[in-house]
């Protein structure tokens, strides 16, 4: 995978020129060979993410990725986890990539536009902009890119 360009961030600990030298970044190494990469039930070529990959690909929290695939917005494919051998729920990452196209949170408008949180809120309230799903607590809120351009509250740089 080095020699392959597929590794970006790699480094020496120091000068010997021995594999036990050699620092990579975990992250860009896939789980085995196979990886979470691999054909769908309908013969799809993809990459498949798992919750916590979803997580951090969105910058968010557990609990939110539960509310998200909960409510269905972002589809869940159960596959088998080539490390374990077991069964578990993935996304596409075209799902991904479709979400945070389509989505912004209100964080990121709230930074956007430079206001605080509270009040961004209460301002997509006045003008009629509901979350795409109801939310409590420490989940977020996510508001369609399309209904916010509309309603001239998407920020300038999102």
């Amino acid at each position: 995978m080095l020699l392959d360009g597929k590794l970006t961030r790699v480094a020496r600990a120091d000068d010997k020129m021995m594999l036990g030298s050699l620092l990579v970044d975990l992250g860009e190494l896939p789980v085995s060979t196979d990886g979470n990469h691999g054909r769908d039930d309908h013969g799809n070529e993809g990459v498949y993410f798992n919750m916590n990959e979803v997580k951090n690909a969105l910058a968010t929290t557990d609990a939110t990725v539960s509310a998200l695939v909960k409510n269905r917005v972002l589809p869940v494919e159960v596959r088998t986890n080539p490390r374990t051998r077991r069964s578990q729920p993935f996304v596409h990452r075209d799902s991904i990539k479709a979400f945070l196209n389509n989505h912004r949170s209100l964080h990121k408008i709230a930074s956007g536009w430079r206001r605080n949180i509270a009040y961004m809120r209460d301002e997509l309230e006045r003008n009629g902009m509901e979350p795409i799903f109801e939310t409590s607590g420490k989940i977020a809120r996510y508001y369609r890119k399309e209904d916010l351009a509309k309603a001239r509250l998407l920020p300038p740089n999102a």
